[in-house]
């Protein structure tokens, strides 16, 4: 709906028909507003300026690129558009990743003398911006019409030993050398997870994650207690890696407190994701559940994992139905068959 505001003003504040669609998308991408929220996952670009996104594409229109089409893609991960970094697999291998970008003209059956030339010419001269300085990556490149070349490449490197556990985001931004304001012609996104479960061992068998919580690896050196603060409406995740002969998971869930408050029983709902794969939707595979946690009761939940896969256990406090925040213990014990 808000698009279409935009697009109907643009085309009458320049008596035009037509408006590319990489030209709409942009003015909405680069003119959002971030939104301060509990979960950075509940948000994508942020906050939609309708004026705001008006008046960028109409100051934008007709610059080198504007109306163009940048595929991002990393030919080594099935040609995938960002990089997803989340299994121990991957985490103990390279970190280094070759990314391909590529002009996507649009199509048309005849093109002008003029308008060939404008395709075969185009060079755009880009800064190169990791959002973190955990993303490595060169500081320019040169964007080609890559009709011949098929696209352009530059590496990149993720420098993940000091990350502490959970998920980390960042992307890397392509901006016009000569026009910063501009914001990004192309972006790559990346997103790496580190499990909570490396945190500990046998001879460190609990850590602490911050003042309210920690995670205990048990005597068997396989399953875990973890310690939740839920406050209402923020997801809290955890992230564990499943070990190799595991087939099956049992979740037990109490209150840390022994005795009713005035504010029990809570409403959390438990959301597991045993494995990502691209070839399986989340919905087959995960558990999801709305349970009441009352003290003195202990709530179980089984579940299938994969040996070698991260596990996520995200709990999050119902904010409509809870006045108060709460603490809970989960026990994580993993079986075979």
């Amino acid at each position: 709906g808000v698009a279409a505001c935009v697009l109907s003003a643009v085309k009458q504040r320049l008596g035009i028909t037509h408006l590319s669609p990489p030209e709409l998308r942009k003015g909405l991408l680069n003119t959002a507003l971030g939104v301060d929220v509990f979960d950075p996952f509940a948000q994508g670009a942020g906050l939609i300026s309708a004026t705001t996104a008006v008046d960028y594409i109409l100051e934008n229109r007709g610059k080198l690129g504007q109306d163009l089409t940048v595929d991002v893609s990393l030919p080594s991960r099935n040609n995938a558009r960002g990089l997803y970094i989340r299994d121990a697999l991957e985490l103990n291998g390279p970190m280094t990743f070759d990314v391909k970008v590529k002009p996507a003209f649009q199509h048309a059956s005849t093109r002008t003398a003029e308008e060939m030339d404008e395709v075969l010419s185009m060079e755009l001269d880009l800064d190169l911006k990791p959002s973190e300085t955990w993303v490595k990556c060169p500081e320019r490149m040169s964007l080609m019409s890559a009709i011949e070349r098929n696209g352009q490449t530059f590496s990149i490197r993720l420098a993940l030993d000091d990350l502490p556990p959970g998920v980390h985001y960042a992307t890397i931004d392509g901006i016009d050398s000569t026009d910063a304001a501009r914001g990004p012609l192309f972006q790559l996104p990346v997103t790496v997870v580190k499990p909570h479960s490396a945190v500990v061992d046998t001879d460190t068998p609990t850590a602490s994650l911050n003042e309210h919580e920690a995670i205990t690896l048990k005597e068997n050196g396989i399953d875990f207690s973890m310690n939740y603060r839920l406050d209402a409406g923020a997801p809290n995740r955890r992230f564990l890696e499943v070990p190799s002969i595991a087939e099956w998971v049992t979740f037990k869930i109490k209150s840390t407190n022994p005795s009713p408050s005035e504010t029990s029983p809570s409403r959390v709902l438990i959301h597991a994701v045993p494995f990502v794969r691209g070839d399986i939707p989340n919905t087959e595979i995960q558990l999801k559940r709305l349970i009441q946690v009352t003290e003195g009761y202990e709530k179980e939940f089984s579940m299938k994992v994969k040996g070698g896969s991260t596990l996520e256990v995200c709990l999050q406090l119902l904010s409509l139905a809870n006045a108060a925040s709460t603490s809970v213990v989960v026990d994580v014990e993993f079986h075979s068959f």
